[in-house]
């Protein structure tokens, strides 16, 4: 017998002005005064209270495919050198992706490698 949950928390996801992401639960989403301060710029980012969220339950269809790929790991590890050495995150992942893409490379190193060559960062 399948059974359905007992209870729900829902989480939000907020975006600051530089590209960080934030999730909220329901319960924050819904306290007054709720603030979230972002940690790389100090923006305040408050949230709009959600008054209602209805959960709805279907069943899954078999023929429902995905558009979207998985994100290579290897993408998101270089992503995230790149924001280590001063790239913003946007930034980061859309180079990850077109050097990823245009060059197939083996390992993360050589992703971060070759996207720092092209900016004529070399060792």
């Amino acid at each position: 017998m399948k059974t359905k949950p007992s209870g729900w928390d829902i989480h939000l996801q907020y975006t600051c002005k530089c590209g960080n992401q934030y999730w909220i639960s329901t319960k924050e989403n819904m306290t007054d005064g709720f603030k979230i301060v972002c940690a790389y710029c100090d923006n305040i980012i408050i949230p709009q209270k959600i008054a209602n969220i209805k959960v709805h339950y279907e069943q899954p269809s078999k023929s429902r495919k995905s558009d979207k790929k998985p994100v290579p790991k290897m993408i998101n590890s270089a992503a995230i050198t790149l924001e280590d050495l001063g790239f913003d995150k946007k930034e980061a992942m859309d180079l990850c992706l077109d050097f990823y893409n245009r060059y197939q490379p083996k390992t993360t190193s050589d992703l971060v490698k070759k996207i720092m060559f092209d900016y004529g960062a070399t060792t």
